[in-house]
């Protein structure tokens, strides 16, 4: 698969997932507001109940048509317009939530005429586990007889209501987490297979060079007429012997292909004479270039000829100059 390809491919899958992360949360988001609405809408009509009912007990009417009044989101008052008897008050409302199935812990006050403040009235608690807790009561004072009534975990209620949702989306994200992991390794591992690819083609790149310089040097050490010309014999057998180290250091190369797959390629850098480099390099092809009658000429005269490289690949990368000069020449 071409590399526009996989791109394309990422690009579509990540905006399909972000899009599916986007609706999920979105649903998530409306299941809440529903669910609270929802809970909103049973707890006013039980609170509306206890109005009548403690209206009834006293054999009165209620001061207005709807005296339920959701003043925060988890804080509603009723208005009684008469004192309030705290233990029929908590009977009714045991009473009206048990009716309701509204089965969590709250707490009510009763704001007491006589000292102006709202007084706590009972805790009641669902769940054992739940710790009560402190908030003060606000007091409106506007309204003469009524009481407070707070649900201190109404979010973990409802939350709880929302398993199905919750459970799904944990499974969604952990499956998407997954899909993105396995993505990310399947890129990673395709760019490490284009850089042994590379890596590979390089080699076998350089190989060419110092095999075809020995080849040449070997032609001529054959020639039983060489062994006249002791400065042409040692110059030939250095130029192979160069060549072999060339090759073994080409070698040691590819076996560091391995430490590609932990990342652990590491240069050797040191202070190398580019001058040296380049005259070790020029020696090597100057055999090449004689047989096809060229002429190589170096003009070394750097006032800072010193670099901080890998020798190796310094190296390489002179020789992979030359030698594509020589191939794309004229002559």
């Amino acid at each position: 698969m071409k590399s526009n390809h996989i791109r394309i491919a990422v690009i579509l899958g990540s905006v399909s997932i972000i899009g599916i992360i986007f609706f999920q949360l979105y649903w998530v988001n409306k299941s809440y507001s529903l669910e609270e609405e929802q809970f909103n809408r049973t707890v006013e009509i039980a609170l509306y109940n206890v109005a009548e009912k403690m209206a009834a007990y006293d054999s009165l009417e209620l001061p207005n048509e709807n005296p339920v009044r959701h003043m925060s989101t988890n804080y509603f008052i009723v208005d009684i317009n008469n004192e309030i008897d705290s233990k029929i008050l908590d009977h009714f409302l045991k009473e009206e939530f048990e009716y309701s199935n509204i089965r969590i812990d709250y707490e009510y006050a009763i704001y007491d005429c006589e000292t102006n403040r709202m007084v706590f009235g009972h805790y009641i608690r669902q769940n054992p586990v739940q710790e009560r807790n402190e908030i003060k009561f606000q007091k409106y004072d506007e309204l003469t007889y009524y009481f407070g009534i707070l649900f201190p975990s109404k979010t973990g209620y409802i939350l709880n209501s929302l398993n199905i949702w919750l459970i799904s989306s944990f499974v969604l994200f952990t499956a998407i987490f997954f899909f993105a992991y396995a993505v990310f390794i399947i890129l990673k591992q395709k760019r490490l297979s284009e850089v042994q690819k590379d890596f590979i083609n390089n080699m076998t790149h350089e190989f060419k060079t110092p095999i075809s310089t020995i080849g040449i040097s070997a032609n001529v050490l054959s020639n039983p007429e060489i062994v006249n010309e002791p400065k042409r014999l040692r110059n030939y057998t250095q130029i192979i012997t160069e060549q072999n180290k060339r090759l073994e250091m080409q070698i040691e190369k590819v076996l560091q292909l391995a430490t590609l797959e932990k990342h652990r390629l590491k240069l050797k850098k040191e202070h190398l004479n580019l001058h040296q480099i380049i005259k070790s390099v020029t020696k090597g092809f100057r055999l090449n270039i004689e047989k096809n009658d060229g002429v190589i000429t170096c003009k070394m005269d750097a006032d800072k000829p010193f670099v901080m490289a890998d020798k190796q690949h310094l190296l390489n990368m002179v020789y992979n100059l030359l030698d594509n000069a020589i191939k794309y020449s004229d002559g």
